[in-house]
């Protein structure tokens, strides 16, 4: 009697079952509807940034023009002769006082007429992997090599900090190899460790390399429709003129609420191509992802069912199990230099399309989910604001439902009394509407 009262318990347990239902968005959902930026709209911001960069590059490099022509000039000739007596001439002739480091070495020929000392300092030092730097403090040049393991290194450098639209490690990466050295990458930050001239062309290469990504949103519409079984496959959906149709004013988000029906829609238009269809509309998800990046849409329900773990002669024991079936869709736009949109996109619908008895040597039977999965991949091109669509997600059901008291249900004879069988067979297709847009 004790037996038969635990398995009544779990087997009205789980006739009740109650089913979870999750629906996640891969990115914040958006409600306000913005328009496409045209092609001159992304160019001028292509193009601004880059003469932001552009100005304040040559800004620092006006301001130091202007401070070296105030400075003292040398005139001389110097034909194969050791850079530290170059500079020591220099150094007498501008009436400046210089501190030269033992790094400092070989020789050199050049002519100076009437140059700025700074000036002549570069022509001198910079063809060796020389620098220089002024310090207020001493009142004096100090002059050496600015590598990390140099001891000058401190006393000729100074340090700046930027921060990155992106990853500062993959912004780094896109620099030459020359200025590895002199930049460290944490987060989206990168500290800059350098002479001023080389902090300004940094400065100058980043802006260009970390320009703000364009924002593009994306518009998806998922639809499923149910054939006539045997019929009717194979529709071509991108053949369809969604525009002229007004079906892709209702996938942006253009049209009216009393006209944005597109399950009515589509089912009109089917027909009148001699379609004999049921269409029921999913889900309309809107996010908005970042040029390059990655956004999943999760559009899934998570059924609970319990397995038999174990048990013995007076008793069973169970334990419950997650299966997560629905929709999926991964897409990763970017933008092209000519304005359009280059989209990768993965759906992947899944669905509970049955149940599969399994026996227990010694124990009683279960019955578990069969699942049903179908996905693609693809890469596509399209004009900013254009609406594609996605089909052949294609399901041939043909599905018994099991409804009453477990073991019960299953007893030879009697069982009917215990439980219903449902047949159904039916082919239905997922078609999956998509618009992306850039919106800033």
């Amino acid at each position: 009697m004790k037996k038969i009262f635990i398995i009544l318990f779990l087997g009205l347990l789980l006739a009740s079952c109650a089913t979870t239902h999750e629906s996640v968005l891969g990115s914040d959902q958006v409600n306000n509807i913005k328009p496409a930026l045209t092609r001159e709209a992304i160019a001028s911001l292509e193009s601004s940034e880059e003469a932001a960069a552009e100005t304040v590059y040559q800004s620092n490099i006006f301001v130091q023009a202007r401070d070296t022509a105030r400075q003292k000039r040398v005139t001389n000739v110097y034909v194969d002769m050791r850079i530290r007596d170059i500079l020591m001439d220099m150094a007498t002739q501008a009436n400046v006082v210089i501190s030269i480091d033992n790094a400092v070495e070989g020789t050199t020929s050049i002519t100076l007429k009437d140059t700025p000392i700074e000036n002549a300092f570069e022509m001198v030092l910079f063809p060796g992997g020389y620098n220089y730097r002024w310090d207020s403090k001493t009142k004096c040049y100090l002059i050496g090599k600015s590598l990390p393991e140099n001891t000058s290194f401190d006393k000729l450098t100074t340090t700046t900090v930027i921060k990155t639209n992106r990853g500062a490690d993959k912004v780094i990466s896109q620099l030459s190899l020359f200025y590895q050295p002199f930049v460290k990458a944490d987060g989206q930050t990168i500290t800059i460790t350098a002479t001023p001239d080389i902090i300004n062309r940094l400065q100058h290469d980043i802006a260009l390399i970390d320009r703000s990504k364009r924002m593009i949103e994306i518009s998806a519409q998922f639809v499923m429709v149910e054939w006539e079984k045997g019929k009717n496959l194979g529709v071509k959906w991108n053949d369809l003129n969604l525009s002229g149709l007004g079906i892709a004013d209702i996938i942006k988000g253009g049209a009216s609420a009393l006209t944005a029906n597109l399950a009515a829609s589509l089912t009109s238009v089917l027909s009148a191509n001699g379609f004999d269809t049921k269409i029921k509309s999913m889900a309309e998800p809107r996010i908005v992802v970042e040029e390059g990046e990655k956004a999943d849409i999760n559009i899934t329900e998570k059924h609970l069912f319990l397995i038999l773990s174990g048990g013995g002669a007076n008793y069973n024991y169970f334990t419950t199990k997650d299966v997560e079936v629905g929709i999926k869709l991964k897409v990763q736009p970017f933008v092209t230099r000519d304005g359009q949109i280059r989209i990768a996109i993965n759906p992947e619908v899944s669905d509970i399309i049955g149940e599969r008895e399994f026996k227990q040597s010694g124990g009683p039977s279960q019955l578990l989910p069969i699942i049903a999965s179908r996905s693609t991949e693809t890469i596509l091109k399209v004009a900013n604001g254009e609406t594609i669509a996605i089909g052949g997600l294609i399901t041939k059901v043909e599905q018994t439902k099991r409804s009453g008291i477990p073991f019960f249900r299953n007893i030879p004879l009697v069982g009917p009394v215990f439980g219903n069988k449902d047949k159904s067979a039916k082919e239905t297709e997922l078609v999956i509407f998509i618009t992306s847009k850039i919106i800033g």
